[in-house]
């Protein structure tokens, strides 16, 4: 950048030729040529008008207001100015003729120099006597008139100033007509910005539209994931924007999503990027040539990378280093929402159909066994089926994570703090102990067994709370003659005489009689069971024999007793934590 020029030197030079009308169009989508006679200051300011109205780009505005300027009367040159807020000066951003290179400086500060000066005034400013030559020269420089004025939004903000060379003295209708051409200028700038400012809000719209689609199940990821990246394209000046997303243990990441559709990018790309500061990548030249990878992270898991691709240059600008980086924890946070909706609704899949199956007669069988060998599980093969609920602060999602991490076909559902799921026969052997109380059903191979199966799990859960201590993974038939208990108590075992006279005995006397019973009248074993002498296991026998008023050397007699026996030790012990049964 050249230094700004002191204010003693003035920005224009005039032209060899001398002008007596007006000048050719050198621009050749305009009109700008005319025949008839002088100008009138609607021809002069015909063009730009219609250039405003035609929404065009800045520059080709400035170019336009130049070439409006130039054909004011006696005027050899225009000059238009841009205020450049970051670096506090007036950039030089137009000049006319387009054929002759420009002259003054390229930037001036304010209030430096006929273009300083001009932007700080109200009224356009006029000189008549400045040196025409550039600031050192040795050639001679002729004194001429220059013409200058401000151009600024309604409110006052500087936009840039609008200045001419002339070869004469500058008449009334020129200062008029440049007063009017940066009004002009200011005009089709506010529309240009207006524009712009619209064209974001719409991006914005389009983002949070693009993240409230992500929120519906009904958006797959990648129709997400490629309106992000049409939005990474319509927000940077690459050829293309590629979305690529990790894959688990591996080590390449694939494209998810393009843009344009139709762009040639590679399928894969390594996880890892060698990137320059700056977000430029150190690569072997390939096409099309990655510009920029920005990482796609949430938390401190990279999810993917952001790439932009393009063949005409080899460092990103700086702003779409920042779009970049903004884009891609847009994308982080598409992604992370999706996972959690898609587990949601596998989630939802997964209890509805476990219902489906433990509930008798309430779907298709074929339609149930097709949808659970597609999550993975063949009910076809052996599973059993499960009910646990927490220990402690052990939170049922716990056991859901476990029994996924060991099982990924096992069908789940958690209501309240009991835990439904169907998993292999080895599976609940493999969950951590303590933690859960775990009832396990009998294994099943036909879909029909798995509402008796479901029953089982929860009685089983239930009897193994209360029988033994919390925390345990108890099987249906390690309750042996306990798993009849329930149902014979449904059906009316308190009616029965063995139950009455059972139920008479003491705790002691009806643990001493079970154990006999259990070892099949083997007083020695019963003994040791009971930690008891054999003599005194005797004399508790002689006792219930009495109490009872039966001969209990009669094998015929035991298996009542059996039954009533653990009817009357199950009533006795506190009901389970546990939550209430389920019904299906």
């Amino acid at each position: 950048m050249k230094p700004v020029a002191s204010s003693q030197h003035i920005v224009g030079r005039p032209s060899d030729a001398r002008k007596s009308g007006p000048a050719p169009s050198e621009h050749p989508q305009l009109s700008l040529v005319h025949t008839g006679g002088p100008e009138t200051p609607h021809d002069i300011l015909a063009d730009l008008v219609a250039t405003i109205g035609s929404n065009p780009s800045e520059e080709l505005l400035m170019r336009i207001s130049a070439l409006t300027v130039v054909r004011l009367a006696r005027c050899t040159q225009a000059l238009i100015y841009r205020w450049d807020p970051e670096s506090a000066s007036l950039r030089l951003a137009a000049s006319a003729p387009l054929g002759e290179a420009p002259v003054g400086e390229e930037r001036y500060a304010l209030g430096d120099g006929m273009v300083g000066r001009a932007a700080l005034a109200a009224e356009p400013v006029v000189s008549g006597a400045h040196t025409a030559g550039r600031p050192g020269r040795t050639a001679a420089a002729r004194q001429v008139p220059m013409l200058a004025a401000r151009i600024a939004t309604n409110d006052g903000a500087l936009i840039g100033v609008v200045g001419g060379v002339f070869d004469g003295a500058i008449g009334d209708d020129a200062a008029i007509l440049l007063a009017e051409t940066a009004a002009l200028t200011a005009v089709g700038v506010e529309r240009i910005t207006e524009r712009a400012s619209a064209r974001r809000r719409g991006e914005l719209l389009d983002t949070i539209a693009i993240l409230a689609q992500a929120m519906r199940p009904v958006v797959s990821a990648s129709q997400t994931l490629a309106a992000l990246a049409a939005l990474g394209l319509r927000a940077t000046h690459a050829h293309a924007c590629a979305i690529y997303v990790t894959q688990p243990s591996q080590e390449e990441a694939r494209l998810a999503a393009v843009a344009p559709p139709h762009a040639t990018v590679p399928d894969h790309r390594a996880t890892r990027e060698v990137e320059r500061s700056g977000g430029a990548l150190a690569t072997e030249p390939v096409s099309p040539r990655p510009l920029l990878a920005q990482p796609i992270v949430a938390g401190i898991e990279r999810l993917g990378t952001l790439v932009l691709f393009d063949d005409r240059r080899s460092r990103p600008r700086d702003d779409e280093v920042t779009t970049c980086a903004i884009l891609a924890e847009t994308i982080a946070l598409a992604l992370r929402q999706r996972a959690l909706i898609d587990a949601t609704v596998e989630r939802a899949r997964s209890a509805e159909l476990l219902w489906e199956i433990v509930g008798p007669g309430r779907a298709d069988p074929a339609a149930v066994l097709s949808r659970a060998q597609r999550m993975g599980c063949a009910l076809t093969e052996a599973h059993v089926v499960i009910v646990a609920t927490a220990v402690g602060d052990e939170r049922p999602e716990r056991l859901r994570a476990a029994i996924a991490g060991i099982e990924r076909g096992a069908i789940v559902d958690v209501g309240g703090d009991r835990v439904v799921a169907i998993v292999s026969p080895s599976t609940p052997g493999r969950l951590p102990a303590g933690r859960w109380s775990i009832g396990v059903s009998l294994p099943c191979t036909e879909l029909a067994r798995y509402p008796v199966a479901y029953r089982q799990a929860q009685d089983t859960l239930e009897l193994g709370t209360r029988l033994f201590t919390p925390g345990r993974i108890v099987r249906f038939d390690e309750l042996g003659s306990y798993r009849f208990v329930p149902a014979l108590l449904a059906g009316g075992l308190r009616g029965e005489p063995e139950y009455e006279q059972v139920s008479r005995l003491t705790d002691e006397l009806l643990r001493t009689l079970e154990a006999y019973l259990d070892s099949g009248g083997n007083t020695a074993l019963a003994a040791k069971q009971l930690y008891l002498h054999r003599n005194t296991l005797r004399q508790r026998l002689d006792r219930i024999a009495t109490l009872l008023d039966i001969d209990l050397a009669v094998p015929s007699r035991w298996l009542g007793l059996q039954l009533a026996i653990k009817a009357a030790r199950l009533s006795r012990l506190p009901s389970s934590a546990t939550t209430p049964r389920q019904t299906p």
